[in-house]
């Protein structure tokens, strides 16, 4: 299965994660809000400062989602 990490997990985007799950998507959301919208839509979830480039590559890291 193909896995999607969407950096934030807002209103807006939920609509993003709920289409991206409906195409076949494994979806990975981060985002620093801990009560983010799109989280109850995702498949994964983490609260990551998403402004945070280190944090956001570490954690596609350790999902297998990219090589460092």
């Amino acid at each position: 299965m193909k896995k999607i990490l969407i950096l934030g997990a807002g209103f807006l985007q939920s609509f993003m994660i709920k289409k991206a799950k409906d195409m076949g998507y494994y979806t990975l959301a981060i985002d620093k809000n801990p009560n983010s919208a799109g989280f109850k839509y995702a498949d994964e979830y983490e609260i990551v400062d998403i402004l945070d480039e280190h944090a956001c590559l570490q954690y596609a890291h350790s999902k297998k989602l990219m090589e460092l």
